[in-house]
């Protein structure tokens, strides 16, 4: 290993030498730099070499390549001084290279690598070296699409070889003969070189003063394009590749033939497909079509202004497209989506200034949607607020479409706390009531009834009668959330009635099934809160708590242990050990006699 590192280290000496005699490093510079790449290249050439040691190195170089370059810039011009800059930046680069190689050929399974690897050869402008290893790289890689694109992009828009780049991309589909990725790529390679080839040739007629030819050759015309495009939609046939195709094809304004073919393909093969719709209709807004149809105009400007705004026209076109469709579809998820588009279009129009009148225009086609879902029985519970709002101060109408929409959507919260709220606004108690009644019944499986609850008691807090009324009803239920609104029932008695009233429903309410540890504890923490502690009574909690829980709960028992030790008698202490290790099951036995010895010995 020795030896090699001394090659290496010779190797250097003419670069040394080179920079001692421009005065680009001082000689203490030029030791530390010798010194650090022996370092390095013994961590390289070690026998169980590491990727870290080459990235160490590699950036180590790339790190003094740049003060190098900033060492460089002070040199006067001249042809001479171009080529001394050259060469003396050479031989880092090689340098580099060569570590990059050797990395990406000891780990050839690191994509990163690799990519590292392009990505310095595409800056220094070593595009053969790329080239050579570029079948290497996808005989590792070769199960990952975007490897085949991009070995294609680099043979075609680096090195100018477009006979190579399909090369990869038709191995690329025999490697993944389904890719909607590959396929796509393919159809784009072939367009853009239509696109250059016409570039070209416009070029050429101007020099010699002459009308360009574009019509001469069908490969001019896009032709291999429409045949990579038919053999794609022989394997692969789906409305979203149709999408992304139909995208690509809008970026070139000379297939005109094609574009409409994969549109018409779409419309025919997918009407029923919403997405076929949504994708037509984004590209109106997005300005790759005017009205269904490309335009010259239209193509020249979005190529100048990336982000140009929809017409109104464009709007409107949109619009039409997906309502037809939508009425067509008639489900749920087809109206949804095509709310949030309008809710998009909305949100951006009302953040731009420059589209004066859009948000008027928009929040009318918003409304039109919503009462239209409504009506027809699709519109999903998460839009009913939005359509309240346009609604306005119509209390009837308002009435009339919640107690719809909460029996379409029985089980959402949002609809039944607003159904709840408006009947507040009415002040009809008994239609509150009603209503909260049947929202708790709906919602008993979750804990949202919950939010029913707080909202009820906020506002009915000084009727006390309907609220015991409502709390006694709910608290023999069996609902998910009984054990909460039995706590919240205490709260409320204990708050209102005092003490002893809060005792005596502690009383019927633990012996009611289902029992709830949490009742005991909040019982437990009332008790223990007052200013003279009654421990007969909270005694009698804990030992309701223990005869429910005291099988499978450790931790009660240790609580009670606790309280005696604290509020009632130590000698008691003692039975309620016996009692908990013989009432416990094993598991849970086991871990309170540890946790019990441990307060033995904390005292």
């Amino acid at each position: 290993m020795a030896e090699f590192v001394q090659l290496r280290l010779e190797e250097m000496r003419p670069e040394l030498e080179q920079y001692a005699k421009f005065e680009l490093f001082g000689m203490d510079e030029i030791r530390e730099i010798t010194i650090k790449r022996k370092d390095l290249e013994y961590k390289v050439q070690k026998r169980n070499k590491s990727k870290e040691d080459y990235l160490k190195y590699i950036q180590y170089e790339v790190d003094l390549l740049k003060l190098l370059r900033l060492k460089l810039q002070s040199f006067q011009a001249s042809e001479n001084t171009a080529k001394i800059k050259r060469e003396l930046c050479k031989f880092i680069i090689n340098r580099i290279m060569h570590l990059l190689y050797c990395s990406v050929t000891r780990f050839p399974e690191d994509i990163k690598l690799w990519l590292t690897y392009i990505k310095f050869c595409k800056s220094e402008r070593r595009f053969s070296e790329v080239s050579r290893n570029l079948e290497k790289m996808l005989k590792f890689h070769g199960n990952k699409e975007q490897m085949w694109q991009i070995a294609a992009h680099w043979e075609y828009l680096e090195c100018d070889n477009i006979e190579s780049a399909r090369a990869f991309l038709l191995t690329g589909m025999r490697h993944h003969p389904h890719s909607e990725f590959i396929y796509s790529e393919a159809v784009w390679l072939e367009l853009k070189y239509a696109s250059d080839l016409r570039s070209a040739a416009i070029q050429e007629a101007l020099q010699n003063k002459k009308e360009p030819d574009l019509n001469a050759d069908m490969i001019m015309q896009g032709a291999l394009a429409q045949v990579m495009y038919e053999t794609a939609i022989e394997k692969v046939n789906s409305c979203e590749f149709l999408c992304s195709l139909l995208k690509i094809v809008l970026d070139f304004d000379f297939v005109p033939m094609m574009h409409n073919a994969i549109k018409t393909k779409m419309t025919e093969t997918f009407s029923g497909d919403l997405s076929t719709w949504i994708c037509l209709a984004r590209l109106e807004l997005e300005g790759f079509l005017f009205e269904g149809q490309m335009n010259p105009k239209l193509f020249y400007k979005r190529k100048k202004c990336p982000d140009m705004k929809p017409t109104k026209r464009q709007i409107l076109f949109a619009y039409d497209i997906l309502n037809k469709a939508v009425q067509e579809i008639n489900t749920e998820e087809s109206w949804s989506q095509f709310i949030e588009i309008l809710l998009d279009l909305l949100e951006k129009a009302e953040a731009d200034d420059k589209i004066n009148g859009y948000p008027n225009l928009l929040h009318r086609l918003l409304k039109e949607t919503l009462d239209d879902a409504h009506i027809r029985a699709k519109l999903p519970s998460a839009y009913y607020s939005y359509y309240i709002e346009y609604l306005g101060d119509d209390e009837d109408k308002i009435e009339e479409v919640l107690q719809v929409a909460t029996d379409r959507h029985p089980k959402d919260l949002d609809l039944w706390m607003a159904r709840l709220k408006l009947s507040f606004v009415q002040n009809s108690k008994d239609k509150s009531k009603k209503i909260f009644e049947c929202g708790i019944k709906e919602l008993n499986e979750s804990d949202e009834e919950l939010e029913l609850w707080l909202l009820m008691t906020e506002h009915f807090a000084d009727d006390e009668s309907l609220l015991e009324k409502l709390f006694r009803k709910s608290s023999s239920g069996k609902s998910k959330s009984v054990s909460k609104i039995k706590i919240m029932h205490l709260n409320f008695i204990f708050e209102r009635k005092g003490l002893l009233a809060c005792r005596s429903l502690y009383s019927t309410l633990s012996i009611v099934p289902p029992f709830s540890i949490d009742l005991h504890k909040k019982m437990v923490e009332i008790e223990l809160q007052q200013e003279k502690v009654d421990v007969k009574s909270a005694r009698k909690c804990y030992e309701l708590a223990c005869d429910q829980f005291g099988g499978n709960d450790s931790d009660i028992w240790m609580d009670f242990i606790n309280f005696e030790l604290k509020f009632g008698s130590k000698t008691l202490i003692a039975g309620l050990y016996m009692r908990a290790s013989k009432t416990l099951a094993k598991s849970e036995s086991e871990i309170f006699i540890q946790k019990y010895h441990a307060l033995q010995n904390s005292m």
